[in-house]
């Protein structure tokens, strides 16, 4: 996923690009080391954002982009 030193995937390769990547892949990371991201399904009626990942009545994680702060239950 992450070209690293641009040994593979060198076409087009930018390392300004790949920093941006690191840290999503970062923080999906220390989600995962929190929730039970396993045991989570998209729930999109859960959130006016519509980005809701659940394991009904016992975990949720909603990204809330700016000006979507709602929930709904």
């Amino acid at each position: 996923m992450d070209p690293y030193d641009g040994a593979v995937l060198t076409h087009g390769y930018d390392n300004r690009q790949c920093d941006p990547i690191r840290q999503a892949m970062g923080h999906a990371l220390d989600w995962s080391r929190r929730v039970d991201l396993a045991a989570m399904t998209p729930h999109t009626e859960l959130s006016s954002s519509k980005y809701c990942l659940a394991n009904p009545g016992v975990e949720y994680l909603i990204y809330c982009p700016a000006g979507s702060k709602t929930t709904n239950g």
